[in-house]
């Protein structure tokens, strides 16, 4: 699965309306699970949207506002830790981009699809048996804990 972005103006039009009332609910706050996977992470900022949906912002700071697929398995692994932890969860993602310039960080949000819960099961099930995560292609290292 590829992120799936807007144009530059839609995609602002996008993030002003979605970012409108928002607030941010956890920062930094380290999650973890143990069943149905056994899945942890420190998740940067989690927002409660107006509609009462939670989505979850990584921060990145690059030369560029590429998003790869480990950015967006990264956010889907919180959006899965916090749909089992209670909240009520959206299926997209926030990538906030910290982007050098000679006038410090320019910030650039980008809001991606991300992968479904089953997807995510299936990844941590086959890599305590491959020792690699592969989702759709695309292979990730895997830091779960289980192998040497």
């Amino acid at each position: 699965m590829q992120a799936t972005f807007r144009d530059k103006k839609e995609n602002l039009a996008v993030m002003t309306e979605l970012m409108e009332g928002a607030q941010v609910v956890l920062s930094e706050q380290p999650l973890e699970l143990f069943e149905p996977i056994q899945l942890k992470g420190t998740v940067d900022q989690v927002l409660k949207m107006k509609n009462g949906l939670h989505i979850a912002l990584d921060t990145k700071t690059r030369n560029h506002t590429t998003v790869y697929a480990k950015d967006i398995f990264q956010l889907s692994c919180y959006t899965y830790l916090l749909a089992h932890l209670g909240f009520t969860t959206a299926s997209t993602g926030i990538i906030r981009f910290m982007v050098p310039s000679k006038r410090g960080n320019v910030e650039k949000l980008k809001l991606v699809k991300l992968y479904p819960a089953e997807e995510i099961e299936s990844v941590f099930l086959s890599c305590r048996r491959d020792q690699r995560l592969v989702s759709e292609g695309h292979t990730f290292n895997c830091h779960c804990g289980f192998h040497v």
